[in-house]
C-alpha cells in the first residue's frame, strides 16, 4: 500500500484570499481547481493534469492554505478529490481509468487517502478503490476496497471517520465485510457522518446482510442476515435505518437502539402478499415500495406505505426510483417528490419522471427521455429543480432544463452543458456554456428569471465551486493565457 509523504512545492504561489472585491489569482501556472474546504482555509488543485473525456482531471494533486504558503504535493496521479462540506480532503492516488459497464464508461481506480490539515501526512485508507460514499460534512467515508479492477472483483467493505484523528494520529478503518463481490454492495452515510449503513446482497457463497457502523464510538452491528435482506435505507439525519427482507417485509430501526425493530408487512389492494423488490425512504415512517404480484410477473407497481396504510401511486414498470430527502440547504420540503425511470436509452441513460407524493392522483410529469441518473437537483428552498435531457454519459454534457415546483412548466436553459449549480439561497443557475471540446472551458453564465447572460470577464472557465458560507466563487481560468490558474471572485 502506498504511503505518500508530503513534499513542498514552491512553484505555485498563493495569495491571501480572505474576502474579495474582484478576481484574485490563488494558484498560478495553469493550475486546475480540485476543491475548496468548507471553512475556505484549504484549496486543492492540480499543478498539472490530463483532462478526461468526461471533464474530470487526473494529475499532480496538491493542497495549500488559502491564507498563503507553499503547496503540499499529494500524488503525481491524483484524482476524484473532494472535501464535501468539510475540511478533510479525500482523494485517489495512482489513478488508472478502466472502461466498465454496458455501454462501457470510464471509471477511476486508485489508492484512497485522506488529507487533514492537523496531520503531518495523508492517511492511507484503501489500496484499490472506485466506489465510495462520503458524508455531507466530509467527516466519514464508506468505501469498497477491491482486490482487482472490475465490478465482479472480490472486495472488502470499510468505513472510516476523521473523528478518529488526534495528536497521536488517526484510527484505522473499520472493516465491515470481506470476500464480497464489489457490485453487490450498497453504501449509505448520514449527513453528519455518525451512521454508516452497508447493504450486501447475496452472491455466491456470500450471504446477504445489513450492517450498521456508528461513530464516534466505532461500533458495528449486523441488523439483518436474512437470506434476501436488501434495499438498505438510512435517513439523512442518521436516526433511522430500514431495509427489506422476506417476501414483503419492511424493517425499520432507530440507530440509537437498533435492536428495537418495527416490521411493516406490505400489502396492496390487489395482492395480499406482494413480492417487494425494493424500497425508498421518504421519512422514518413512510416509504415508496416497488413490488409485483408474482416472481414471474412482467411489471411492477409503486405504492406509498406506512404502518397499516398502503396508497397506490398508479405507476407501473419502474426501473429505478429515488426520493430526495433534503435540498442542499437541508430543507425537508423535497421529500414530497419521487423521481423514477421506466426505460433506458441505448447509451445507458434512463428517462426521468416526477411524481408529487402529496398529490399522488396528479399525473406524473416526464422530465426527460435521456437523463443523467442523478441529474435532478433542488434549489435550497425546494421551489425549483434543474435537470438534463439528451445526456451523453461519455462527455457528461446534456441539455439543461429547469422547472418550478409544484406545477411549473419545463423551461429550456441551454444545450451542451456539463457543470451547473444553483446559487445558494436563490433560484439562480450558474453554468458553463458551450465548453470547448478539448479544454472544457466555456463562458460562465448566470440564468435568472428565464434569461441567461454571461458573467463579465469569465469567458474561459473550466470548472468552479461556490462557497455556502460566503458569497465567494472559486474557478479555473483556462484561456491559454499567462494568468491561467485558480482564481476567486465575488459570486455573480
Amino acid at each position: 500500500m502506498r504511503k505518500p509523504k508530503p513534499t513542498l512545492l514552491l512553484t505555485s504561489i498563493l495569495v491571501t484570499a480572505c474576502g474579495s472585491s474582484g478576481p484574485t489569482e490563488l494558484v498560478k501556472h495553469g493550475a486546475i481547481l480540485a476543491g475548496v474546504s468548507v471553512d475556505r482555509a484549504s484549496i486543492a488543485s492540480f499543478a498539472s493534469a490530463t483532462r478526461q473525456p468526461n471533464g474530470t482531471y487526473v494529475g499532480a494533486l496538491q493542497v495549500q492554505p488559502t491564507a498563503g504558503g507553499a503547496a503540499i504535493a499529494l500524488d503525481p496521479m491524483g484524482g476524484s478529490a473532494s472535501f464535501a462540506r468539510g475540511t478533510t480532503l479525500y482523494y485517489l492516488g495512482g489513478v488508472t481509468i478502466a472502461q466498465e459497464g454496458t455501454p462501457p464508461l470510464p471509471r477511476a481506480y486508485g489508492a484512497l487517502h485522506a488529507w487533514l490539515p492537523t496531520q503531518p501526512a495523508p492517511v492511507a485508507l484503501g489500496a484499490l478503490v472506485a466506489t465510495s460514499a462520503l458524508s455531507q460534512d466530509g467527516s466519514t467515508i464508506a468505501y469498497v476496497d477491491q482486490d482487482a479492477q472490475g465490478e465482479g472483483a472480490t472486495a472488502s467493505v470499510k468505513a472510516w471517520s476523521a473523528g478518529s484523528c488526534g495528536a497521536a494520529g488517526c484510527g484505522a478503518p473499520i472493516t465491515v465485510a470481506t470476500g464480497v463481490t464489489a457490485s453487490k454492495v450498497a453504501l449509505r452515510v448520514s449527513d453528519d457522518g455518525t451512521q454508516v449503513l452497508v447493504g450486501i446482497a447475496r452472491g455466491g457463497a456470500t450471504p446477504a446482510s445489513i450492517v450498521l457502523v456508528s461513530f464516534p464510538a466505532g461500533t458495528m452491528q449486523t441488523l439483518s442476515s436474512a437470506m434476501a435482506a436488501r434495499s438498505a435505507m438510512l435517513s439523512r439525519d442518521g436516526a433511522t435505518a430500514a431495509w427489506v427482507e422476506g417476501v414483503n417485509e419492511l424493517h425499520v430501526a432507530p440507530t440509537a437502539t437498533p435492536t428495537t425493530t418495527t416490521t411493516i408487512a406490505v400489502t396492496t389492494a390487489a395482492v395480499p402478499l406482494p413480492i417487494v423488490e425494493s424500497a425508498a425512504m421518504i421519512d422514518a415512517t413512510h416509504f415508496v415500495v416497488k413490488s409485483k404480484a408474482t416472481m414471474m410477473a412482467a411489471t411492477s407497481e409503486l405504492d406509498q406505505v406506512s404502518a397499516g396504510v398502503t396508497t397506490p401511486l398508479g405507476v407501473t414498470g419502474v426501473q429505478r426510483m429515488n426520493v430526495v430527502a433534503e435540498t442542499p440547504s437541508n430543507d425537508v420540503a423535497s421529500t414530497r417528490w419521487l423521481f423514477y425511470s421506466t426505460t433506458t436509452a441505448a447509451n445507458g441513460q434512463d428517462d426521468l419522471w416526477l411524481l408529487d407524493l402529496q398529490n399522488p392522483t396528479t399525473p406524473p410529469v416526464e422530465l426527460a427521455t435521456t437523463a443523467a441518473a442523478t441529474s435532478a437537483s433542488f434549489s435550497d428552498d425546494a421551489g425549483a429543480i434543474h435537470f438534463f435531457d439528451a445526456f451523453d454519459p461519455v462527455t457528461r454534457e446534456g441539455d439543461l432544463y429547469t422547472m418550478t415546483l409544484p406545477g411549473g412548466a419545463k423551461t429550456a436553459v441551454a444545450t451542451g452543458v456539463r457543470q451547473v449549480a444553483w446559487e445558494p439561497g436563490t433560484e439562480k443557475l450558474l453554468y458553463i456554456a458551450a465548453p470547448d471540446a478539448t479544454t472544457g472551458a466555456g463562458a460562465l453564465t448566470l440564468w435568472e428569471n428565464g434569461a441567461s447572460a454571461p458573467v463579465a470577464g469569465l469567458a474561459a472557465i473550466a470548472n468552479y465551486q461556490q462557497s455556502r458560507l460566503a458569497p465567494d466563487l472559486y474557478y479555473t481560468s483556462l484561456g491559454g493565457n499567462a494568468d491561467d490558474g485558480v482564481w476567486m471572485t465575488d459570486e455573480p
